[in-house]
């Protein structure tokens, strides 16, 4: 399928908002929690988020904030 997604009635939905991945940095856990809550708030009911790196990264520390 192309760049949209079909809804539940089978109508092609927008396409998704971001072609380009987002960087931000952080100074430590409390920051990367504080982007991770930020970050949630965009989120609508359907988006796929992908959270990749290293062992060690703050991937868990920015999904606990998101929650």
């Amino acid at each position: 399928m192309g760049p949209g997604r079909r809804s539940s009635s089978g109508s092609l939905a927008s396409a998704p908002r971001h072609n380009e991945p987002e960087v931000h940095r952080s100074e430590g856990p409390a920051d990367t929690e504080a982007i991770g809550k930020r970050f949630a708030a965009e989120l609508r009911p359907g988006d796929v988020i992908l959270v990749g790196g290293e062992l060690g990264a703050g991937k868990t520390t920015l999904i606990r904030g998101a929650c």
